[in-house]
């Protein structure tokens, strides 16, 4: 998964809202499925895994997105 972590957060937040949707609340980092939350709350989206720490984040006013990536082995 190092290498996944050249794209970047704008890619992420796309990637977690399509498996988000598609997969079932999925995470796009360790693929693990029913385990990612999303939070909208103060003009910001996040999507958190709950397996892996997989976080991404979107500021709704600027359109700046942040990410943090996921532990190597699922936490759980």
């Amino acid at each position: 998964m190092l290498a996944q972590q050249g794209f970047s957060a704008p890619h992420w937040f796309e990637q977690a809202a399509r498996h988000y949707i598609d997969g079932h609340q999925a995470c796009p980092w360790c693929y693990s499925r029913h385990c990612v939350f999303l939070h909208e709350r103060n003009g910001k989206i996040e999507y958190h895994c709950s397996c892996c720490d997989f976080l991404v984040c979107k500021i709704e006013r600027t359109g700046a997105c942040f990410w943090i990536p996921g532990a190597e082995e699922e936490l759980v």
